[in-house]
């Protein structure tokens, strides 16, 4: 789904999560629910596929046409037909934290000067 959303922190001082308020967040929420409803592993509403290129639309497969409960308009239904077992998986070089940096918030400042280094070794960055 596609819509707005507003994210905070909602909590007292002593716990703080991030959360998001919005129909939308819950509307993507409903369409992930009924994935097992209608024997999928990905559902798209309508409003996110008018929205796609003719290219990617053209690979969506029309479902079902509904009226969801606290919507007065009906929405379309889409999946996209695909075997996630055959997709590639990327390799991504994951930085690892000690528990110690974590806690001291240094994490940050570590991934930043090995951002740099990197950047510097390989001819991204020059250093006068």
């Amino acid at each position: 789904h596609v819509g707005w959303a507003i994210e905070g922190a909602i909590g007292s001082i002593f716990k703080i999560d991030a959360s998001y308020l919005s129909p939308n967040v819950n509307m993507a929420s409903t369409l992930e629910g009924a994935t097992k409803i209608y024997g999928v592993s990905l559902l798209l509403s309508g409003e996110l596929v008018e929205i796609m290129t003719e290219k990617a639309r053209s690979y969506m497969r029309h479902l079902d046409t509904v009226t969801l409960r606290g919507r007065v308009t009906k929405m379309k239904l889409y999946t996209y037909d695909m075997d996630p077992t055959v997709l590639p998986l990327e390799k991504r070089n994951w930085k690892v934290f000690t528990r110690q940096e974590l806690k001291a918030g240094r994490f940050k400042e570590r991934l930043l000067r090995e951002t740099l280094r990197e950047s510097i070794e390989n001819d991204k960055l020059t250093v006068s």
